[in-house]
Order: structure tokens, then sequence, then C-alpha cells
């Protein structure tokens, strides 16, 4: 039987959190993630992207930092 590691996060307009569940799962744990689902607001997902206007957003894409 294959199984999936698969992580689901709700994030706001601080997605750090989904980086931070991975690094612990995949580096401290040592467990594969095969995909990563993230639920958010309109907002959430232009900071998700790096497309959020406002000044002090960070504008490396979520998809970026986890490479």
């Amino acid at each position: 039987m294959n199984t999936k590691n698969i992580i689901i996060c709700v994030s706001g307009l601080t997605p750090q959190i989904v980086t931070e569940t991975l690094f612990c799962l995949a580096v401290k744990e040592k467990t594969p993630i095969d995909e990563v689902y993230v639920l958010t607001t309109k907002r959430g997902r232009d900071v998700i992207m790096g497309k959020d206007s406002h000044p002090v957003t960070p504008k490396t894409s979520l998809k970026n930092e986890i490479e």
C-alpha cells in the first residue's frame, strides 16, 4: 500500500507557519512531505504568492521559500 504524507495548513497573513511546519517534519523528524495544501483568505493568498501590496509584506512567494 502506497501512503502519502499530506499537510493541510490554515494561514492568514503570516505563512511562516507553513515553512516552519515543513522544516520540523522534513528536516528534524525526517518525514518526507508529498503534498501541501494551504487554506487562506484572498489577501492571505496574495501574501503567499508574494503579490501583496502592503509595504512591509515580503515579496517572495511561499513556493520559492519552500524550494
